[in-house]
């Protein structure tokens, strides 16, 4: 039975679209132990009074899947239903969880946010009638406050990273022999990334090195400088040759973390900081900032 076109209709129909719908990776993540996760809601109306995401103790499994050969182009929902609120408490935490048996702490706050319950024609995911209801917040974002608060101990990037990359690669054959990643504090506005690699094909092995920094704005603005990539395998050098002119390009390249790809909705990014030294931290504000 499809599920009643009324949303939000309770705080437990709120639980249920956050648990199958909006804490799903998608389809680019496999991901298991979600169900480990807490959430909890109030609801009066239309506004959600609160609402809190508790992964403390959580531990998950993350790894990309293998890539769809030919991606479905994203088509926008029909919207037959929408009503407004307000978000008066948010709170995403986790102190910590663990992803693939390493500590991640984590602390959203979001309130007074302006939100948007839509209802679309058809269901987003195949599969998933929840999936026919939405909550997003309100495009221009006005009254919304709070702060992102995320740290990782810096010598476990690199575990985690591999732990994820190694099934995809498995199933291509690749074996991943080492890979290192340092990350390191440069200046007030910037980090500088380290990372050595060896993997092995059938019989053949290669190894590569990379280095670049990223510089961070206050304002959200990452912009890749200083990017060198190597290998003392002869072989690998060679064919690094060919590639080198596009990595480049790469230089100066800029992210916006308020850009609309970024898929914050309307939440601006702000006062952003990151150090590290034993641990990797990233603060930032969000809402508008201060004028």
């Amino acid at each position: 039975m499809n599920p009643s076109p009324e949303w939000p209709r309770d705080a437990d129909a709120v639980v249920d679209w956050i648990r199958t719908v909006a804490l799903e990776p998608g389809e680019e993540v496999i991901a298991t132990g979600l169900e480990r996760i807490r959430v909890t809601a109030e609801l009066i109306g239309t506004d959600l009074e609160s609402l809190a995401i508790d992964a403390t103790d959580a531990a998950l499994d993350l790894h990309f899947a293998d890539p769809s050969p030919a991606p479905m182009p994203a088509v926008e929902p029909d919207v037959v239903r929408s009503s407004t609120g307000i978000a008066r408490s948010v709170r995403m935490t986790a102190q910590p969880m663990r992803i693939s048996g390493i500590p991640l702490f984590l602390d959203v706050r979001l309130s007074d946010a302006p939100i948007t319950w839509l209802v679309y024609a058809n269901p987003t995911v195949r599969g998933t009638e929840q999936s026919r209801h939405d909550l997003q917040v309100a495009e221009d974002g006005t009254g919304v406050r709070g702060s992102v608060d995320l740290s990782i101990r810096a010598d476990d990037i690199a575990p985690l990273i591999r732990s994820m990359l190694e099934p995809g690669l498995a199933s291509a054959g690749i074996r991943l022999r080492r890979l290192d990643i340092d990350i390191l504090q440069d200046g007030a506005d910037g980090i500088r990334l380290r990372a050595r690699g060896a993997a092995r094909w059938k019989l053949l092995s290669a190894s590569a090195r990379a280095s670049a920094r990223v510089r961070i704005t206050s304002d959200g603005i990452l912009t890749l400088r200083d990017l060198r990539i190597g290998s003392g395998n002869p072989v690998v050098a060679f064919g690094l040759l060919f590639v080198r002119r596009h990595l480049r390009d790469a230089i100066g390249n800029t992210f916006d973390l308020n850009a609309d790809e970024a898929g914050l909705q309307g939440i601006r990014v702000h006062g952003v900081q990151v150090a590290a030294d034993e641990d990797v931290r990233i603060r930032a504000r969000l809402g508008r900032a201060p004028s």
